[in-house]
């Protein structure tokens, strides 16, 4: 019984970092993710169908996402889909693919969506703290119709707090991670910005550019490029490159 106890928790704690996580992975952080597409559903032939079935999802670059519909005739259905949701972006096809250029957000709106974060982190806690009371009170059912002695229901009640808290602790990570990526720009789009710039130009006119991020720790990167492309692909922020 008390495993039955414990698995149930666990699994129901699971369900909530799952949901936390689909809904902050829903938040349209300044960058291209495919996964801002996951809950979209395309009205196909009369069949609500997930976008991922009826093409590929591709990031060429940092603030742009490409879908490349298997049949072309569902374009139309596709775009619609997308205006309607509450993406707030507008498609563009050239007959082949569709392309949604994401702008970069201001300010303001990256301040927005972190109080978003915090309040479904927040949310997401609260949750997990009724079900550990759920469990709770499931254990002392049981010691009072004798299945567990006392010691045994504090041992219970013991790895229950000790799921709780490490639960509770990867919330913890999981907003704060989605902090850093609204309000930084990753280190991506950095490097796709200075490969744009003309070779000549570059360090006249890099430094002089307003990143969201970290600017001292900006301008140090913009001088090692190398090494930023290195770390561009460790899919990491520029708030977490070391001082040079």
């Amino acid at each position: 019984m008390p495993t039955e106890i414990l698995d149930s928790t666990r699994e129901r704690m699971s369900k909530t970092i799952s949901v936390l996580e689909q809904e902050l992975n829903g938040l349209r952080a300044g960058r291209a993710n495919p996964q801002l597409l996951d809950r979209l559903m395309v009205d196909y032939y009369g069949t609500p169908t997930p976008i991922q079935q009826i093409g590929n999802i591709s990031t060429p670059e940092p603030r742009m996402l490409i879908i490349s519909v298997w049949d072309q005739k569902a374009i139309p259905a596709v775009e619609k889909a997308i205006q309607k949701s509450d993406l707030g972006i507008n498609p563009s096809n050239d007959g082949r693919v569709i392309r949604l250029v994401f702008p970069e957000l201001t300010e303001e709106r990256r301040k927005e969506l972190v109080k978003v974060v915090r309040k479904r982190g927040e949310e997401a806690k609260v949750a997990i703290r009724s079900i550990r009371r759920d469990a709770n009170e499931q254990t002392k059912k049981q010691q009072k119709d004798n299945l567990l002695t006392e010691d045994d229901q504090k041992r219970l009640e013991e790895k229950i707090q000790k799921m709780t808290d490490e639960v509770i602790k990867d919330i913890d990570a999981i907003r704060s991670k989605k902090e850093k990526e609204i309000l930084s720009v990753c280190a991506a789009a950095l490097v796709y910005r200075w490969n744009r710039q003309p070779s000549g130009s570059r360090r006249k006119t890099l430094p002089a550019a307003r990143w969201r991020c970290d600017a001292v720790k900006a301008r140090r990167a913009a001088k090692h490029v190398s090494f930023l492309n290195a770390w561009s692909r460790t899919g990491k922020c520029c708030c977490c490159i070391p001082a040079f």
